[in-house]
This record gives structure tokens, sequence and C-alpha cells, in this order.
């Protein structure tokens, strides 16, 4: 499997060690450093994550908050809350008491946050809800052993990812706890990974059998149309968060083993998105707000060479 695939393969994203498998070059950057030179990019690593594993950022909102997952020392993974201020509030669910369990994936405005973790087999993935009280609510989808919740809008309308026997869904599921299967026409598999207040839909697709299948982003709009994204000339496309003008961002690959995360604005004009100074390093650009603030997460080679260390950054275009 290659590496953009490692990044996003349907119901196989398990927060930082799934992430930690893509290849990167071989200088090391240290983190500190980076935010310091580079002002306009801002590396997060959460409080107490292994150093040696690491941290993902996954969604923002427009007030500036971050969602993510980290890795503790003692091989837990655990999800957050990062306010504006930098401020970090960690989120375990009960029940997620096995390793790589928990992970945060989209915050509205209102401060609702959704995610999805492993019960303690780590066997079955359940999607979350948690209010900005704290309150946690349990959402699975009916009839699917394997539920992920990966974007939620302010009319509270969540999108995720399910799996049903052999079958992979994208899904949208309304207020009042109805589903609503997105299937691209012809893909193997689909998940859906952002919506906007207008209804939009971001997620990426898999065509053909395993082993020689290929990879594209997509949109869906409110009427349920479909356009397909690719950022041109790249081996596989990703797309991971929307905001309210309908900007999109995600992953491509531009090489075995390389990805580079990127901006689609609303009117189709790509950027790539990389660590200042570092184009080798992967990058995956996950989240999007209203003022174009993007979260993610980028792979720095290990000292010891045995792995890839994540770090999640903030940055804005």
């Amino acid at each position: 499997m290659n590496g953009l695939l490692r990044g996003l393969s349907i119901m196989g994203r398990v927060i930082v060690p799934a992430l930690i498998l893509l290849a990167c070059g071989p200088v090391l950057l240290r983190p500190p450093a980076l935010a310091a030179a580079a002002p306009a990019f801002t590396v997060i690593d959460a409080p107490g994550a292994d150093a040696t594993i690491g941290t993902l950022a996954a969604g923002i909102n427009d007030a500036g908050q971050i969602v993510g997952g980290f890795t503790d020392k003692q091989g837990k993974n655990h999800a957050y809350l990062r306010s504006a201020a930098g401020a970090f509030t960690v989120i375990d669910i009960p029940g997620a008491t096995g390793p790589g369990n928990v992970e945060a994936t989209g915050i509205n405005n209102a401060g609702q946050i959704v995610g999805w973790f492993f019960d303690d087999d780590r066997q079955i993935a359940h999607g979350f809800t948690r209010a900005a009280g704290g309150q946690v609510t349990l959402v699975n989808m009916p009839g699917a052993t394997d539920t992920r919740l990966n974007g939620i809008n302010d009319r509270g309308q969540i999108v995720g990812e399910s799996i049903a026997g052999e079958a992979h869904h994208g899904f949208v599921r309304d207020p009042a706890g109805h589903f609503t299967v997105i299937d691209v026409p012809g893909a193997t598999a689909t998940s859906a990974t952002g919506i906007n207040n207008a209804g939009q839909i971001a997620g990426y697709y898999f065509t053909g059998p395993l082993g020689t299948y290929e990879y594209h982003g997509f949109l869906r709009s409110a009427a349920g149309r479909l356009t397909t994204i690719n950022f041109s000339g790249a081996a596989g496309t990703g797309v991971r968060g929307i905001n309210a003008a309908g900007d999109v961002v995600g992953v491509y690959e531009d090489g075995p083993g390389r990805e580079q995360g990127f901006l689609r604005t609303a009117t189709g004009a790509f950027t790539t998105i990389a660590v200042p100074g570092r184009s080798d390093l992967s990058v995956t650009a996950l989240g999007i707000n209203r003022a174009r603030q993007i979260v993610g997460m980028f792979l720095v080679p290990s000292s010891g060479g045995s792995s890839d260390v994540s770090h999640g950054f903030l940055t804005a275009r």
C-alpha cells in the first residue's frame, strides 16, 4: 500500500500510529526551531505526547478551536481540543480503554465535536459527538459494523464513513438521526470527510480492485451533484475538509511515499501546502475554516530511523 493510502485508507486511519508509516526524507526537523523561524506555520504538539510518535490536528472552526489526536508515552491515544489561545483539553471516551483508541476529527462553531474510537478489543469503531459542555453521545450507523464520524456543520449535520460486510460507504446524518448513504458511482469505497452549512460535502473514493485501485477527491452539492477533484499530475488525491465558502483541503501524492497538502479554492485554483523550507516532508491538510486557517499533520523521520514522527500544524492561505 502506498503512502497516500496509508494516510487515507477507508476505516484504517488509526490516529497517529497508522499515519506515521508514511515515508519521509532523511533529515530530522526540530519542530520548536521551525515554529520560531516561520511564524505563519505553527507546529502543534500536544503536551504529554510521545515524542517518537506524535500529534495530528484534524479540524478547526471559525473561532480557531482545533481538534485532533495524540499518542502518550504509555502508547494510548487520546483526542484533544485546543483553544485559539493554545490551551489543550484531553478528550477520552468511556469504553475506549485499549491502545490506539480515540480521535476527534471535526468541530463546528457551537463547539460540538465529532470523532470515533475503538472499543476495548479494538475490533469495532464507534462514532461519537461531544457537546461544548462535555456531554458525549455515541453514534452508530444502523446495520454497520464500524462507524466513524469525520465532520459536523452548524446545523448539526454529520458526515462520516462506515463498514457493512465488505462494503465501505460514506454517509451524512441529519440532526434527527437519519442516515443517508453516499456512494460515488463506480467506486469500490467512499468516505465523506467534511460538510459546510450549505450542505456541500467533501470526501474521497477508491476505484478498481484492491492492489490496483485509484483514489480521487470529490465535492458533493446539497442537491447531490458530484464533482471529482484531482490535483493535476498527482498519482492520487484525497479531499479532507471544507469551509463555508466551498474551499477544500486535502492531500495528493507527488511521488512514491511522499505526499503534499493542498488548498483548492471554490473557483478551482490549487495551492500546495508544504512545511516551509522542507518540501521533502510528507504533509496532509485535514481541516479549514472561513478565514482559510488550515490544520493538518506532517511527518519527520525519527532519529532512530525506525518510524516517522507526526506533528500537527496550523497555517493560513
